[in-house]
C-alpha cells in the first residue's frame, strides 16, 4: 500500500495510505469508540496494511495510521521510533485503557519496557 523505504530513497514520492470513511462530524471517532479493535480490523480488510484514520471536527481532526504489516511496524516501533512521536489525545485515550506499556509509551521509558533489542529481534522474526 505505501511506497517501500527503498522506492523513497531512490527519489520516488510516497504514496499516501486510504482513508477509511467516517462522519464528516466526527470521522471515524464514533467507531474506534465504540469498538476499536473492529474498526482498525474492518479498515485492514477493507483498505490493506497502511490506512489512515480521521478522527474527530473539522478544524481539530487527528489523522492517525493503521499499520497491519510487520514490517511497516518493525520501522516504527524498532528501526526509526525516534522519529514517531506518541504525544496526542489518542495516545492519552489507549494509555488510559491500557497504561503505558510498549506500544503507548516513548523515549527512555519505552526503551525500557521494550528491552532495547529485544523487541526488534522479535518483530524481525514477525517479518520472516
Amino acid at each position: 500500500m505505501t511506497s517501500s523505504p527503498s522506492a523513497v530513497r531512490a527519489g520516488m514520492p510516497p504514496r499516501v495510505p486510504p482513508v477509511a470513511p467516517g462522519s464528516f462530524l466526527l470521522g471515524s471517532a464514533r467507531e474506534l469508540r465504540r469498538d476499536m479493535l473492529g474498526a482498525c480490523e474492518q479498515a485492514f480488510h477493507q483498505y490493506g496494511d497502511v490506512v489512515r484514520l480521521l478522527v474527530g471536527p473539522p478544524g481539530l481532526r487527528l489523522e492517525l495510521y493503521l499499520l497491519s504489516h510487520p514490517d511497516a511496524m518493525q520501522r516504527v516501533l524498532a528501526s526509526s521510533w525516534r522519529n514517531y512521536r506518541k504525544e496526542n489525545v489518542f495516545y492519552s485515550e489507549v494509555r488510559g485503557a491500557f497504561g503505558d506499556g510498549v506500544l503507548t509509551s516513548q523515549d527512555g521509558e519505552w526503551q525500557r519496557q521494550s528491552g532495547g533489542c529485544g523487541l526488534l529481534a522479535w518483530l524481525t522474526c514477525m517479518t520472516k
